[in-house]
């Protein structure tokens, strides 16, 4: 039996901040790939990896790239030809505050920085039962459904903030793991005990260019239409070059 879980806000101020480490693996999708010859494609990793960080307090939270130093180019052979393959990590951001359920997301595409600000979106979150253990930490299962895909998530009372990796939250506990359908999934590597200057860290995102998310919607559309030899998931990007036969 599952009970349905309409939550966002959480009761009480506990008084607990600390800043998460993530991997976010993106899982490359056979669709994305139909414009690359066959014989590169037989080539090209089947997902990637990225490190991405979490400052949270009772109050807010910042989700980001993790500072780390860009991969080296790989070079492949295929059919007589040297392919290099770079891949790198845009710039992107969210800043959640929870008592106000506001949201600000900073997203470069395509050498321009834009800013999405709306209000934090509830999700109707269904707890399964199941648990386990991440990083010592007892956690729950939770799943809800977002444009026909089924996240699931495992978060832990031990840390009672509503906040989260990507744009998912509002749970009564900070989610460590996270799956995205089949495109995605997320988990934290370590965990590190809030500061006296936490909260000054977590800051709103003032750079780039101000759009509603249809707007960023559409610009990501049409950008993904220009880019037939690039292929993107959640901030990375997969270049392929021809260096010679």
């Amino acid at each position: 039996m599952t009970i349905l879980l309409n939550v966002y806000a959480y009761t009480g101020k506990a008084q607990q901040s600390g800043i998460v480490h993530y991997d976010r693996v993106i899982h490359m999708k056979p669709g994305n790939m139909d414009d690359i010859p066959e014989n590169i494609r037989a080539l090209m990793p089947k997902e990637t990896t990225e490190k991405k960080i979490l400052l949270f307090t009772p109050a807010r939270s910042l989700y980001k790239n993790d500072a780390v130093k860009e991969a080296p180019p790989q070079e492949l052979s295929a059919g007589g030809m040297v392919i290099r393959m770079q891949t790198s990590t845009t710039e992107e951001s969210l800043f959640r505050d929870f008592d106000a359920k506001h949201q600000v997301f900073q997203q470069e595409l395509v050498g321009r920085t834009f800013l999405i600000s709306d209000e934090w979106p509830e999700a109707k979150w269904k707890m399964t039962g199941n648990q386990k253990s991440i990083l010592g930490h007892p956690v729950m299962e939770a799943t809800t459904v977002k444009d026909k895909d089924t996240i699931t998530a495992w978060f832990t009372t031990d840390f009672p903030v509503p906040a989260g990796p990507e744009y998912i939250g509002g749970l009564p506990g900070l989610i460590l793991e996270a799956s995205f359908g089949d495109n995605m999934s997320v988990k934290a590597t370590a965990i590190e005990a809030g500061d006296a200057g936490l909260e000054k860290k977590i800051k709103e995102p003032t750079r780039g260019k101000k759009v509603t998310s249809q707007q960023f919607a559409e610009i990501q559309r049409q950008k993904s239409a220009e880019m037939k030899s690039q292929f993107s998931g959640a901030g990375t990007d997969v270049v392929i070059q021809t260096i010679g036969n």
